[in-house]
């Protein structure tokens, strides 16, 4: 008879953390808990939580599925990896296929954070995450509030450039080719991946509160060298 929640793996378990709750890949029947369940989230958005089937929580680079388009050639995406950090810069333009309403938006200057993710894929189409930038719910950049609303939408200025270098967030809600994203970042905050990538790249931006996510791909790069990248969003 084994003592499941003790902490000592015994026979007959396949797993023990001391513990006997579910939802942290070691079941409350000490198995393995399948993979792909959802495990402790690790607060970033272009990751997923969840066990591996062998007793971990583990954090892979996922895409959420169901984002806005942007229209056909209607994203653009800059990287600058510079010698000096300080100069290195991230620009990312994106233009919707469809409508976007600022209830969409959530609200950013209380409980809606976001994230912008940059993937590269493999041979086999499985993402890699190469960079990831938050800009988090309300808070202050230096004197002022870090978010502010509009008649169309919300912008952020991340004066201090925490946590990941991000400087301007722009969400600008519109009809069909009307509405349009806007992300800048600079400094060596900036987790600024080595180019040149591999292609097709997705950039999403992920809402942390529900399922709301926008999002480009591009097949092909203008420019994709050391230290610089270029690309205009895929035809649709």
């Amino acid at each position: 008879m084994t003592n499941c929640g003790n902490g000592i793996l015994e026979p007959g378990e396949q797993c023990d953390d001391g513990n006997v709750s579910d939802g942290d890949c070691c079941s409350s029947a000490c198995r393995f808990e399948p993979a792909g369940t959802a495990c402790a989230d690790d607060g970033n958005l272009c990751t997923a939580d969840q066990c591996d089937g062998a007793g971990l929580c583990i954090h892979p680079a996922a895409l959420a599925p169901g984002c806005g388009s942007a229209l056909g050639r209607g994203a653009s995406l800059q990287l600058e990896d510079k010698r000096k950090d300080a100069r290195d810069r991230l620009v990312w333009m994106w233009r919707n296929g469809a409508a976007v309403s600022k209830a969409d938006f959530g609200n950013p200057l209380t409980t809606s954070s976001y994230a912008l993710c940059v993937y590269e894929t493999a041979g086999d189409g499985s993402p890699s995450l190469v960079l990831g930038a938050a800009a988090p719910a309300g808070g202050r950049c230096g004197k002022h509030a870090c978010w502010k609303a509009s008649r169309r939408g919300f912008a952020y200025h991340g004066s201090g450039l925490s946590p990941n270098g991000l400087l301007s967030l722009g969400l600008k809600a519109g009809n069909p080719g009307n509405a349009s994203i806007a992300v800048t970042g600079r400094g060596a905050k900036i987790q600024m991946p080595r180019l040149p990538l591999s292609t097709p790249i997705i950039v999403q931006l992920k809402r942390g509160d529900g399922d709301r996510c926008w999002e480009a791909r591009y097949s092909s790069a203008a420019v994709n060298r050391p230290g610089e990248l270029k690309a205009r969003s895929d035809s649709r």
